[in-house]
């Protein structure tokens, strides 16, 4: 959609920019002990970050 205003005659700084960052999750192992839950392999798996510790 941007690119075709850009080709019909729109000039690439006077269109709105967006940044989306994408989604992140992160899993602190202690402190899912502290609390008596399990996250399962899948919610692992799916983590970007794994803590070990409380810092």
């Amino acid at each position: 959609m941007t690119m075709g205003k850009i080709f019909n005659g729109a000039k690439p700084n006077q269109l709105p920019q967006l940044f989306v960052e994408p989604v992140r999750m992160a899993v602190n192992l202690k402190s899912a002990e502290l609390v008596g839950y399990q996250p399962p392999l899948l919610l692992l798996g799916a983590s970007d970050e794994i803590y070990r510790t409380i810092p």
